[in-house]
């Protein structure tokens, strides 16, 4: 009986193992596009975004001049490249709102996310403690209209980092929506 009982316990650990895996932490991007006028235009930025090998699926909303991208499970995101992708079509952002499920993000701090080589600089929040999904503007000149941008420039200098670990491939301050 025993020996039975760790077969199984192997077995459920095993797949409890797998499932984890499937779960993504970043669950989703939502992109605001400028420019997007017509069907072929939405097109263009789709096929343009269709190159980056970490895209599952990209879904267009024309009438809202947006995009909604998820990522496939366990890949190596970069919204740096999907900019320069929308960039690369001829088109702009006005946001880029990241979608995260917070029982995978490790938390170093209460200003600071991380995961997957990104960090995220939390800069409208004094919670300590988050769960459950949450939803991330990115706060970046790149990724958002000049005024918009201008709103936080202040608080984003006066907070620093924050994010003291120098090895994340992107840094990025955000808000919490």
């Amino acid at each position: 009986m025993p020996f039975k009982n760790l077969i199984a316990f192997i077995a459920f650990s095993f797949f409890n193992c797998i499932a984890a895996s499937s779960f993504s932490q970043v669950v989703s991007i939502s992109l605001g596009l400028d420019g997007l006028t017509c069907p072929l235009c939405s097109r263009g930025v789709e096929n343009s975004l269709k190159k980056l090998t970490f895209i599952e699926e990209i879904t267009m909303d024309l009438e809202n001049t947006s995009a909604t991208i998820t990522f496939k499970p366990n890949s190596t995101v970069s919204y740096a490249e999907v900019i320069k992708k929308v960039f690369d079509a001829g088109f702009s952002t006005r946001f880029l709102i990241v979608r995260v499920n917070m029982a995978f993000m490790n938390q170093s701090s209460n200003k600071c996310l991380n995961y997957g080589g990104i960090s995220y600089q939390i800069i409208n929040s004094e919670n300590s403690a988050f769960t459950g999904f949450i939803n991330l503007q990115v706060i970046d000149k790149d990724y958002m209209q000049v005024r918009e941008f201008s709103k936080y420039a202040k608080t984003i200098s006066e907070s620093g980092t924050g994010c003291e670990d120098k090895n994340f491939r992107e840094v990025y301050n955000v808000i919490i929506l």
